[in-house]
């Protein structure tokens, strides 16, 4: 599920934030060695504009990213991209502080409205757990009346070597690619494993992987390539040059996995997400009301009936 924007800079920001933390309480005081900072916290990581990053330090950051995010920290390179994500934030927030942004009184402000907002969520989810726990019962209940939710579409897992083309390529680039491609198509078909001829010539992504893909069902890829995947039968089998708007893939079938319904216990831990979420909507558009009949609220009325003064106006003239 996508994120709203600004669900997305909330994130950003008390990322930020999370990082200069953990820059200034893993800074080495003078009187302290490093060896003893280190044995504080564990091992050093990275050091930075006179700051620390112990592998506690980054290891809890990956676990405060959305699970969505972790998913894609699996690679020692992913990992090493995001550390220097956090040592790049350290120095822009380094800067940020020298010109004194961080005493600017709008910044503090959002932050303050983000720190509220995130203790209010915490509080919807702890008030939530406090009513009940979802139970066996309605888990069960919920997947009978929501199967049509739980089928997983037929999936293939495929690798491919892609030669790619810029948008605007000539006529000669373009017949320079489709030569390339075919020529390491025909090392393919001649006995050439695959996944070395990915390695050594795609230009995707997935190249150091040997080209794997993983496994997707139909409407992830552009339609082009789908189509001469999925008209893949046996593992091992070749496509033929498929040109899109990448460039010429050529496609090797891996993997299929036809089309079934997923059991409760494949699902079990989907449905107790969606349970929770409903039990924090229900607290959500509730507990306002029922903390406002307990607590003395008096509003001044005649403020409202007030014409609300413009900009220019001087409210002490």
């Amino acid at each position: 599920m996508m994120l709203g924007r600004k669900t997305v800079f909330l994130c950003v920001i008390v990322c930020a934030f999370v990082v200069f933390s953990c820059k200034q309480g893993s800074r080495v005081s003078p009187e302290t060695s490093s060896d003893e900072g280190s044995a504080k916290k564990g091992p050093v990581l990275a050091e930075v504009a006179g700051a620390t990053i112990t592998v506690e330090d980054f290891e809890n950051e990956l676990r405060s990213l959305p699970e969505y995010t972790q998913k894609r920290m699996s690679t020692g390179e992913q990992r090493k991209k995001h550390l220097d994500k956090m040592i790049d934030e350290i120095l822009l927030l380094d800067e940020a502080e020298r010109r004194g942004l961080g005493r600017d009184e709008e910044i503090r402000g959002k932050v303050e409205r983000y720190r509220r907002r995130l203790i209010t969520e915490k509080l919807y989810r702890e008030v939530a757990q406090e009513k009940s726990e979802v139970g066996e019962g309605e888990i069960q209940e919920y997947f009978q009346g929501h199967k049509d939710q739980f089928v997983q579409k037929e999936r293939i897992r495929v690798r491919q070597i892609l030669i790619l083309l810029p948008a605007n390529a000539g006529p000669e680039k373009e017949a320079e690619a489709k030569r390339k491609a075919e020529e390491v198509l025909s090392r393919a078909k001649a006995g050439g494993d695959f996944a070395e001829l990915a390695k050594e010539y795609s230009e995707g992504p997935a190249a150091s992987r040997g080209g794997d893909l993983g496994y997707f069902s139909r409407g992830r890829m552009v339609p082009a390539f789908e189509k001469a995947a999925f008209a893949l039968e046996k593992d091992g089998d070749l496509s033929d040059v498929v040109r899109t708007k990448f460039g010429y893939h050529i496609i090797q079938l891996t993997g299929r996995q036809p089309a079934k319904e997923l059991s409760i216990d494949e699902v079990r831990d989907r449905i107790v997400r969606q349970l929770e979420s409903a039990r924090r909507r229900e607290v959500r558009q509730s507990l306002a009301k029922e903390l406002r009949q307990q607590a003395d609220v008096e509003i001044r009325e005649g403020y409202f009936e007030e014409e609300a003064p413009s900009k220019g106006d001087d409210p002490d003239a």
